[in-house]
């Protein structure tokens, strides 16, 4: 039932988008295109109140270094592994399409000013005197569905019949789940833990609504919040990954970025990757997506 509460209201505002797409007139879908970017900005700076809340629990205080562990191994083994193994298909390689002026300092100042968005939100929620002002902010699922209805709208442009039939768009979510579990493994046995609850741990895929709930009832609460905070540290990596490299290694950002690649990374991979990206990073998010409940309750039961 989670699983098609999260996923539906992505699909539905996929559609609008896609159908507003074919019957809005071009000037109105320029103005849209145009509104993508600041919106991603109050993204970030409400994702980052959000973290903050989060990590300013006393629960979640002592988990974070264990978590950052988990993290870290399972994101950028799905990152590399993908790198190494995409060379030369069509999908990844966006580089005649990258914006002019999108060098090495350009990538360096949008990742700086997408950490600083993400701080500030955190410092706006840590802070005692400021903590009620994000209150007022709007709700981040609320934001995450209008930016994927906008993301939508490139899709009418987009040869999406010709995309699923790419080897890449069918190996980069398996290769990424194979990854992110031997990234898992890896960190377990680098921290001292059991090699199936680092699986368990990196099955989430950043799915982290998902992923600390079902890991808590299991395990208890000190693993379900090292399980909330593995997925909410592989989501800013993969923010992170997407702003430095996101116009170099596309496929593997999209690897790295796991399930959210499906819904609250998706329109920072619409704006660092060129647009052809977007069928894999659909795909990808959703299969993902459904293999996250289904992973971690298998290996929850040998835990």
């Amino acid at each position: 039932m989670e699983l098609l509460s999260s996923l539906l209201p992505i699909v539905v505002a996929l559609l609008l988008g896609a159908i507003c797409g074919r019957v809005a007139p071009p000037a109105l879908r320029r103005t849209l295109s145009r509104a993508l970017a600041p919106l991603i900005a109050v993204l970030l700076f409400v994702a980052g109140a959000m973290f903050g809340d989060v990590f300013a629990s006393p629960v979640v205080v002592p988990t974070l270094g264990l978590a950052l562990c988990y993290a870290a191994g399972a994101t950028l083994t799905s990152y590399f592994v993908i790198a190494l193994s995409v060379r030369r298909s069509a999908s990844s390689q966006p580089v005649a399409a990258r914006p002019a002026g999108r060098g090495g300092w350009h990538a360096l100042r949008e990742c700086a000013t997408a950490l600083g968005l993400v701080a500030a939100g955190a410092l706006l929620q840590g802070l005692p005197a400021t903590r009620a002002l994000t209150g007022y902010l709007p709700r981040l699922d609320h934001l995450v569905w209008l930016l994927v209805a906008l993301v939508g709208i490139d899709l009418v442009r987009l040869p999406l019949a010709g995309a699923w039939r790419s080897p890449i768009v069918w190996v980069t979510p398996l290769l990424a789940a194979a990854a992110s579990l031997l990234g898992g493994a890896l960190a377990a046995w680098l921290v001292g833990e059991r090699t199936i609850v680092g699986l368990a741990l990196a099955s989430g895929f950043g799915w982290f609504s998902m992923s600390g709930a079902l890991v808590a009832s299991r395990l208890g609460e000190a693993y379900g919040a090292i399980a909330l905070s593995t997925d909410l540290f592989r989501e800013l990596l993969a923010i992170v990954l997407l702003y430095s490299s996101g116009t170099r290694r596309p496929a593997a950002c999209v690897a790295a970025a796991g399930a959210t690649a499906l819904d609250s990374t998706l329109p920072i991979i619409r704006q660092t990757c060129a647009p052809e990206i977007l069928p894999l990073a659909l795909f990808s998010g959703f299969v993902l997506s459904l293999l996250a409940p289904v992973l971690m309750a298998a290996f929850l039961a040998f835990a």
